[in-house]
């Protein structure tokens, strides 16, 4: 069934969030405090974003907020919300368990690790990734993965939190093969349709 689920959301795309109400409908994703890095309390790096995907008449939500400190400790949540499922598996929401940032590609990439505190395979690990071309008309269109890594297992989860974008691709690219699904690095990490990232 978690092969499904994977499958799922490589075909309706997608990924994470911030505290939301119970209502999914308009998925929003809140103000980014960290975005002012505040040095007081010692946030060095955040990510945020949200966004919808249409997809053949379906639509996927998700939406995200990550910081890490200068402590070590990170913080923030994500949800993904794919309309078409029923909510045990089309609607993920965890906690934030590592966040990762990166010059990369000719922007600022974060590898975002976390746990799934409220779906149909709690307690399971993820990894995905953002990517921040900046603000403005001239702006490449910022990124994001169009499926997970997921892992019952902290350790092997954290292995891949650690690694660089393209090998978190790499490693979502070869899950997806063991599943039987053949895809491209090109297809994993794709421009969002609506919505923005920031890195920072």
């Amino acid at each position: 069934m978690r092969t499904l689920f994977a499958i799922v959301l490589l075909a309706f795309v997608g990924l994470a969030i911030l505290g939301c109400s119970e209502s999914t409908d308009q998925l929003v994703a809140p103000v980014d405090k960290a975005s002012t890095v505040s040095l007081e309390k010692g946030v060095i790096h955040s990510a945020t974003g949200s966004a919808q995907v249409f997809d053949q008449g379906k639509s996927f939500t998700f939406a995200f907020t990550a910081r890490e400190y200068s402590d070590g400790n990170y913080d923030g949540q994500y949800q993904i919300y794919v309309h078409s499922q029923p909510p045990e598996f089309g609607k993920i929401h965890g906690k934030v368990m590592s966040l990762k940032v990166y010059d990369w590609n000719g922007g600022k990439a974060a590898v975002i690790g976390t746990i799934e505190t409220n779906s149909g395979f709690e307690g399971f690990y993820d990894a995905f990734v953002v990517m921040d071309y900046g603000e403005g008309n001239n702006s490449q269109t910022d990124m994001y993965s169009t499926t997970i890594f997921w892992s019952e297992t902290l350790e092997e989860a954290q292995d891949v939190w650690n690694l660089p974008p393209d090998q978190v691709i790499d490693a979502i690219v070869a899950q997806q093969l063991s599943f039987g699904n053949v895809v491209t690095p090109e297809q994993v990490l794709i421009p969002i349709q609506m919505g923005n990232v920031q890195v920072r």
